[in-house]
């Protein structure tokens, strides 16, 4: 069995905006939706660096590249998003269609944004070697919101947290410490009050969630979710919970994943499961040239 995997807003990067105009003469034949036409004035308006708009043009790009591996036949039995992949996943399963995905996308963001959380700072770990984060995190007093692969965590702290860790990394064999520019800490539990505000945006909103058309995977709880109230939960709880993708792609494998494909070209997703199993196989991105 195949897996398709779909990329959150880590893997944005500077040529996003060339990849989303390159994608969209790709699938030019295809109608396209009001939501490309919005992307692109958002682009033309220089709007693209305000993260409510990255996270549109990274959510867009994946969608495209869902459409162009569907134009050329190529599918999939199950699918995986990490973070803000997560909605693309839901549409490449048919839960959920492409505008209403949007409509998520938007109002998760607005409605943790409302959450009062001050200075929040959030860090990427890539070390040599496997990490113990759990004992990392304690120390320093930080929160782990993502659990990438056995040598990457991503923490959620404030200023104070981060310079204890700086003066212990030497003795970590850390390579890499990146700072993340967003202003809002998801997958941190202080997000917990968005998830009922997040609830009572379906009722309002009406969006209509189906049974999957193929096997979705929850990046939170790492197994994969059978139902839509399933969906509908993890939709509402998953910016309150660590992403676990190091034993969700391990899970995956135990129930008969054998092969996993990067939705996009981007190939973040595809180095960081080589850092969870080096014997890994990975079928080739989806050639936009």
């Amino acid at each position: 069995m195949d897996a398709q995997l779909f990329p959150g807003l880590g893997a944005s990067s500077s040529s996003m905006t060339e990849l989303f105009r390159h994608l969209c003469s790709l699938v030019a034949e295809i109608d396209q939706p009001a939501w490309v036409a919005s992307i692109r004035r958002e682009i033309e308006g220089g709007q693209v660096k305000d993260e409510q708009a990255e996270q549109r043009l990274m959510h867009g790009v994946n969608l495209l590249c869902l459409r162009l591996w569907q134009k050329r036949n190529i599918n999939f039995e199950h699918v995986c998003g990490h973070s803000l992949g997560f909605y693309a996943a839901l549409v490449a399963a048919e839960v959920i269609d492409e505008e209403s995905s949007f409509a998520l996308v938007d109002n998760v963001m607005v409605l943790a944004k409302k959450i009062t959380i001050p200075r929040p700072v959030l860090k990427t770990v890539t070390s040599v070697q496997p990490l113990a984060a759990e004992s990392l995190a304690q120390s320093i007093g930080a929160e782990i919101i993502c659990m990438n692969a056995p040598n990457q965590i991503v923490l959620h702290g404030m200023p104070a947290n981060f310079c204890r860790l700086e003066a212990i990394l030497p003795s970590l064999g850390v390579c890499k410490v990146n700072t993340l520019a967003t202003t809002v800490p998801f997958h941190s539990s202080l997000l917990h009050p968005a998830s009922q505000a997040i609830r009572d945006f379906f009722h309002a909103s009406g969006i209509r969630f189906h049974s999957p058309k193929k096997t979705v995977w929850s990046h939170v709880d790492a197994k994969p979710l059978e139902s839509c109230e399933e969906i509908i939960d993890t939709v509402a709880t998953q910016i309150t919970k660590p992403v676990r993708w190091h034993s969700t792609i391990l899970e995956m494998k135990t129930q008969g994943v054998q092969r996993f494909a990067e939705a996009t070209p981007n190939r973040i997703l595809s180095r960081i499961l080589r850092w969870i199993d080096p014997d890994i196989c990975l079928i080739p991105s989806i050639q936009t040239s």
